[in-house]
């Protein structure tokens, strides 16, 4: 029998439309790992406007002092690598902003 693939979720939708409350339903039902994208959220020390839901693990949240250079290959990077390390697991969760959409969406 073929080894089953780990699941990619990513959430996307506008700002307060709700994914980070999904992504936190969905980590506690499925002991999901959640990388979250919001450019925003990578500050530490910046957490009025940010929308930080501090109350659940996620990764890259408070990651970079506002005043250290960090660009998006930094983020690519780092991201990259907590991929590749939760590739061996059953579901894995990115959440992240997207304008495009007028709510969240899911895709499995």
């Amino acid at each position: 029998m073929p080894a089953t693939k780990p699941k990619i979720v990513a959430l996307v939708g506008p700002t307060g439309s709700g994914k980070t409350e999904w992504a936190k339903k969905l980590a506690q039902k499925f002991g999901a790992k959640i990388i979250s994208a919001d450019s925003r959220q990578i500050y530490k020390e910046m957490d009025i406007g940010t929308g930080k839901d501090k109350s659940f693990k996620q990764d890259l949240i408070d990651i970079v002092r506002p005043t250290k250079k960090f660009s998006v290959w930094d983020f690519q990077r780092l991201a990259n690598g907590l991929i590749n390390r939760y590739l061996n697991m059953n579901i894995f969760l990115q959440v992240y902003y997207q304008a495009h959409h007028s709510r969240p969406l899911l895709f499995l």
